[in-house]
């Protein structure tokens, strides 16, 4: 017995091979099956942990090693045992029988040296009668070799009951022990699955299946299709905690290859047990008349020790996990705080947003809802203190607007439209109207003369104009003054003179007189055209006379007038039509056309540029 148990240490736990000698110097190639204890069975389906020092050996070589790795770097679903010292077959080892033990006689022989026996091959009538009664061949197969062929072991904690799986499991059921079939092996005749331990000790007794009573032996069983495999893998069934008498039963369904690793996490504590020392899961479920003292501080003190992830603590409670998070009670409001202190307070408002709207895309998602939920007066006014938008124009920022933009009426309306889609609003047309009134410096003076319109016929239209135009005249000039925007051109405008221009245009529906300060840098622009009569209707000569006449004394003498001891000169300025009919002429079709001599429109077209005939001055008296 002694040199029994010495001989095994010199052979390999998994494939019976022998180990490699050790020599002096060199680094162990052997390995402890007691420090493989959860991959060896994993991987072969062997329980070492029950090995008996007497039968086993204590040691497996560096071959079964690398094999055992190839196979745990594989799906449980598609590992394939080849390889090993044992080449893909796993030794049965037997207690020592003396004195003919199989295993010693083994040891002996791989202890002699030399070349290894050929296997004797049965030949004749003896291996046809073999071939045709395959019953008459005794299941020498061992149950190691055997199960390799069988699919994982998913079994946990309790039995596989068919009640338990979430859908009819007619075909993976064993027809031997009625479970849900574990370690699956197919048989060649009926295609059935069974139990790789239930069948194999079935056909020690028996020699026909179990399904279709038809003749078989344990060596005709193979491995079920990989197909197959992967449905048994997938089938869902409920935990082993489910009917549970414990604290809470576990609800959750998983698939039969998860079950194990799923069963290693959910472990259930009795009520009787709950004390300062239970996991938070199983409180979080309890009644509260179970709870005993210190229960409330464990959590507490869970809570503040907890530092990593910002202060987050992830409770697993059988079902949907529970986040736990450190909030700090606010002393000051956040009117009152710092910057840094606002910026501490939105990271935390963040990650607690996030947690409950499902990360960044959904706390995104969730503040876009809350804008829009928001009345539109609470929303205008959150955005104008964030500075996201303007406050709102302050008082006469319209009529500053429409004064640097030059632009008219219904431009200006069109620039309103487009503020308040954008939550930025203008006043009304009617407040900026009266606003202007009330800035002007002189008065207007509004009233309805008899004009002709456009088919000829008098009628009462609106004449809007200012009394005297040489007051408003007068104090344009000063203003231009005051803002330093008077020149004379470097000497073109003498220096003791102001050229004023008086122009009208019709445009639209109405004419308009303006009056535009030569004295500055873009006379003609549109922001130095001041008007100062406004009528609506036509230009004609008529209508000139009668809307022009109170102007004319009052143009006669702003001509006599002086600013700051400087003589005001007066031109008028306009297009053709409008000049020939302030002169009284009858225009381009004339008898004299021109408007600076009074040459005739005959004397007109004979003139030829190269000429040197006279043409009679105007009377200038």
């Amino acid at each position: 017995m002694d040199s029994h148990v010495q001989n095994l240490n010199l052979y390999c736990r998994l494939g019976g091979g022998k180990l490699p000698s050790r020599r002096s110097g060199k680094k162990s190639t052997t390995y402890s099956v007691q420090d493989f204890v959860r991959e060896i069975d994993e991987c072969f389906g062997l329980d070492v942990a029950q090995d008996s020092g007497s039968v086993h050996p204590q040691l497996f070589c560096a071959t079964c090693k690398a094999l055992m790795q190839r196979l745990l770097s594989c799906p449980a679903d598609s590992r394939v045992v080849t390889g090993g010292c044992g080449q893909g077959k796993i030794f049965r080892w037997q207690a020592h029988e003396a004195p003919d033990c199989a295993i010693c006689e083994k040891l002996e022989e791989g202890a002699k040296g030399g070349r290894r026996a050929k296997p004797k091959h049965v030949h004749g009538i003896a291996a046809k009668a073999a071939a045709r009664d395959p019953a008459n061949t005794s299941p020498t197969l061992p149950f190691a070799e055997f199960v390799l062929r069988a699919t994982p072991s998913y079994v946990a904690n309790q039995e596989l009951v068919p009640e338990r799986f979430t859908c009819k499991l007619n075909d993976l059921v064993c027809p031997i022990c009625s479970l849900v079939v574990d370690r699956a092996v197919e048989s060649p005749c009926c295609k059935r699955l069974f139990c790789a331990s239930c069948v194999f000790v079935w056909l020690e007794e028996s020699q026909s299946c179990k399904s279709c009573t038809e003749d078989t032996n344990i060596s005709s069983f193979s491995s079920p299709h990989p197909s197959l495999q992967r449905i048994l893998a997938d089938i869902t069934l409920r935990c082993d905690n489910a009917e549970s008498t414990t604290l809470h039963g576990c609800s959750m369904t998983v698939s039969l290859s998860s079950l194990r690793e799923h069963c290693k996490s959910c472990t259930p504590y009795p009520a009787a047990c709950i004390t300062p020392s239970t996991p938070t899961a199983d409180v979080l479920q309890a009644p509260s008349e179970m709870l005993q003292g210190g229960v409330a501080d464990k959590l507490l003190s869970k809570l503040i020790a907890c530092k990593s992830e910002g202060g987050k603590l992830l409770q697993h409670t059988g079902r949907r996990p529970i986040t736990w998070e450190r909030i700090t009670q606010a002393l000051v409001s956040s009117e009152d705080a710092s910057e840094r202190t606002k910026r501490k307070r939105q990271r935390e408002l963040e990650s607690v947003q996030r947690s409950i709207c499902g990360g960044s895309e959904g706390s995104a998602a969730q503040l876009v809802h809350a804008t829009k939920v928001m009345s539109r007066v609470d929303r205008d006014q959150l955005l104008k203190e964030a500075g996201v938008l303007p406050k709102g124009p302050s008082e006469g920022i319209g009529l500053a607007i429409k004064a640097d933009l030059q632009l008219p009426w219904y431009g200006l309306r069109k620039l309103r439209r487009y503020f308040r889609d954008f939550g930025v609003p203008l006043e009304s047309e009617a407040i900026m109207r009266s606003q202007l009134s009330s800035e002007l410096p002189f008065p207007l003076l509004c009233q309805e003369v008899p004009l002709y319109d456009k088919t000829g016929t008098i009628t009462m239209c609106p004449v809007v104009s200012f009394r005297d135009v040489t007051e408003v005249i007068l104090h344009y000039i000063q203003l231009n003054h005051d803002a330093g925007l008077l020149t004379w051109r470097d000497g073109a405008i003498p220096e003791d003179e102001v050229w004023v221009k008086l122009g009208g245009d019709h445009g639209g529906q109405s004419f308009k007189l303006c009056f535009q300060i030569v004295n500055v840098d873009h006379p003609n622009s549109l922001a130095n055209t001041i008007p100062f009569l406004v009528f609506c209707a036509k230009d004609s000569p008529s209508n000139l006379a009668t809307t022009l006449e109170p102007y004319v004394d009052q143009v006669q003498r702003l001509k006599s007038m002086t600013w700051q001891g400087k003589k005001i000169r007066v031109s008028l300025f306009g297009d053709y039509e409008f000049m020939t009919k302030v002169y009284g002429l009858s225009g381009s079709s004339g008898v004299r056309p021109c408007l600076f001599c009074l040459a005739t429109k005959t004397e007109l077209q004979e003139v030829n540029v190269n000429s040197e005939k006279s043409i009679t001055k105007p009377n200038t008296q």
